[in-house]
């Protein structure tokens, strides 16, 4: 069996792209999936101000707005 089954929420952008698949696509998607759980949001909804952000969009909007001191 050589079929490749994906959710849409959790695809790379390179399998998107380029139809290229590679371990580092399951590191992404474990990757989504983590932030799925711990921020206790969904991989589907829309977020940000004005709802346009994907999750993965919408934690890196965090992080940069992030500071230290």
């Amino acid at each position: 069996m050589n079929e490749i089954i994906l959710c849409s929420g959790y695809v790379p952008p390179e399998y998107v792209r380029n139809g290229v698949y590679s371990i580092k696509s399951d590191v992404y998607s474990f990757g989504i999936v983590l932030l799925h759980i711990i921020s206790g949001k969904k991989n589907g909804s829309l977020y940000g101000s004005d709802g346009t952000l994907s999750l993965l969009e919408y934690v890196s909007f965090l992080i940069t707005q992030l500071t230290i001191f």
